[in-house]
């Protein structure tokens, strides 16, 4: 993948290190608080976590712990539990997926899978055919072993059709023809769910069942979620 970050400091460091962290158990095992993990990923603050928890179906937070099991993430508590925040993140993005494109996602490409996270969350709770990560080559080993510890693989057979895509906050760090690329699988795809910038939601084209509002929780973002089978 074309990332805008590929040649800063921040880029660089973060790539290093998840190379890093598959090989060295010390450096995997506390990888979600590691200063060059951080300035990518695993930064979502308390207060957001709380925004995210009033958005949750009530139901979903019986999933709330499986996330927080490996890389020591830094925990706070919210009502009578702690967790980390990114979890309540991506516990609300699948409470949209599930209210937006239904429990049956049948094969799902995710664009930019940080280290996995979302994926556990989706499917845990959603129904799953096939499961694909597209992000920069030195990050899909460290997702590949973070969900092994889960006992989940992805699917890494090649390919431009799926039935769901998702991508979520990954969208602003892709160079403008990496996004037409997968802009152009969105619209093949059924249904889909995406959080970026507006600034770079702006920038291209949309069918206009592409449905567009704004994310509540982080000013200047928007939600584009899509479902042709109804």
């Amino acid at each position: 993948m074309g990332w805008e970050v590929d040649d800063t400091n921040i880029g660089q460091n973060y790539l290093a290190f998840c190379k890093a962290a598959v090989e060295d158990t010390t450096l995997f095992n506390g990888f979600k608080t590691h200063p060059h993990y951080t300035p990518i990923l695993s930064h979502v603050s308390k207060v957001q976590g709380q925004k995210y928890l009033e958005e949750i179906d009530s139901d979903l937070l019986q999933y709330k712990h499986i996330n927080d099991v490996y890389g020591r993430p830094t925990l706070h508590t919210y009502n009578s539990y702690e967790i980390d925040p990114t979890s309540l993140r991506y516990i609300k993005i699948v409470s949209d997926i599930r209210k937006f494109l239904g429990t049956d996602l049948g094969s799902v490409l995710e664009i930019g899978g940080g280290y996995g996270g979302l994926c556990l969350f989706i499917r845990s709770i959603l129904e799953v055919t096939s499961y694909s990560i597209k992000d920069n080559k030195s990050v899909i080993p460290l997702v590949e072993k973070y969900l092994k510890l889960h006992k989940l693989e992805l699917n890494t057979e090649q390919s431009k059709n799926y039935d769901t895509v998702v991508s979520t906050f990954a969208w602003d760090e892709l160079e403008f023809d990496e996004r037409e690329y997968y802009l152009h699988i969105m619209k093949e795809s059924k249904r889909g769910y995406l959080v970026a910038k507006n600034q770079k939601i702006e920038q291209h084209e949309w069918p206009e069942d592409f449905i567009r509002i704004p994310d509540t929780i982080i000013g200047d973002y928007s939600i584009i979620h899509w479902n042709r089978i109804k």
